[in-house]
C-alpha cells in the first residue's frame, strides 16, 4: 500500500492520471505475481470526523437503551456513514 498526497489546489483528475502513468512506468519493479496497483482516491470528505465512542454510565441506567437512542440520532443525520 502506498499513500500519495497531492498539493492543495492541484487538479485531482490530472494528478491521478500522472500517478497512474508513473506507476505504469515502474511496473517492472513490482514483484512477480503481485497484482496491478489500484488507485482509490480519498478526499477530506472521506475522513471520519468521529470514530467509535464508549459509553460508561455514571449511574445505573439501561445503557443499551441509551446507546440505541444515540445510534438512531446519529444515523438520522444526512450523509452520515457507518
Amino acid at each position: 500500500m502506498a499513500i500519495v498526497r497531492f498539493r492543495v489546489g492541484e487538479d485531482e483528475e490530472k494528478s491521478i492520471v500522472r500517478l497512474n502513468q508513473k506507476m505504469s512506468a515502474n511496473f517492472d519493479l513490482i514483484p512477480p505475481g503481485a497484482t496491478k496497483p489500484l488507485v482509490k482516491p480519498r478526499s477530506i470528505d472521506d475522513v471520519p470526523i468521529s470514530r467509535s465512542r464508549s459509553l460508561r454510565p455514571s449511574r445505573p441506567v439501561p445503557l443499551r437503551r441509551i446507546a440505541q437512542q444515540l445510534h438512531d440520532q446519529v444515523k438520522s443525520v444526512p450523509d452520515v456513514s457507518e
